[in-house]
C-alpha cells in the first residue's frame, strides 16, 4: 500500500471515533468518503488533509454524533433517562473531542445530573474512550463542569462499582 494511503488511514483511525455496537467496532462510513478526497489530494501531490471541511465531512460527523448519542441513551437506566428528559442534551465535537453536553434547566436538576456523572461516563466510555461530559448549570448560575471519561479511575463511585 502507498505510504500516503497508509498515513491517511492511520490519521483516520486516531482522529475519528470508533463506534462500538454489538461487540464489533466500525470505523463508520467516514473512511469511504475520505479515501476519495485523499485520492484527489494524492494525484495533486498534496498528501495533507484538507484545510476546510467539506459538507460531506460535516454531515458524516453529525451522523456519527447522533448515532453515538442514540447508543448512549439506549444504554442509560431509567434514572438517567428521566434526568436527561428534563434537560437539553446532545453529543457534539468540541476542539476535536467528542462531548456529551447536558444543559440543566435549574440548580436542582444540575446537582442531580452531577451526581450521575460517573455512571454516565461509564456508559459513554463503552462507546468512545476519549470523550468528555460537560454539565451546564442554568445560564448565569455558575460555570459548566467537565469530566473526561478516561478520568474515571479518580472517582470513588467508580472504584466502589456504583
Amino acid at each position: 500500500m502507498c505510504k500516503a494511503v497508509e498515513a491517511f488511514l492511520a490519521e483516520i483511525k486516531t482522529k475519528y471515533f470508533h463506534l462500538k455496537i454489538n461487540q464489533r467496532v466500525y470505523l463508520y462510513e467516514y473512511q469511504i468518503l475520505r479515501v476519495s478526497t485523499m485520492a484527489r489530494n494524492f494525484f495533486n501531490h498534496d498528501d495533507s488533509h484538507p484545510v476546510q471541511l467539506t459538507s460531506a465531512d460535516i454531515i458524516l460527523r453529525q451522523q456519527l454524533e447522533h448515532s453515538i448519542g442514540k447508543y448512549f441513551y439506549n444504554g442509560c437506566d431509567r434514572t438517567i433517562i428521566d434526568l436527561l428528559s428534563a434537560c437539553r442534551w446532545y453529543v457534539t465535537t468540541i476542539s476535536g473531542v467528542l462531548t456529551l453536553v447536558v444543559e440543566c434547566p435549574d440548580q436542582i436538576t444540575n446537582w442531580q445530573v452531577l451526581r450521575k456523572m460517573v455512571p454516565m461516563a461509564k456508559l459513554l466510555k463503552q462507546v468512545v474512550t476519549s470523550a468528555k461530559i460537560r454539565v451546564c448549570p442554568p445560564e448565569g448560575q455558575g460555570l459548566p463542569f467537565e469530566m473526561r471519561v478516561d478520568e474515571l479511575g479518580v472517582y470513588r463511585e467508580y472504584k466502589e462499582g456504583a
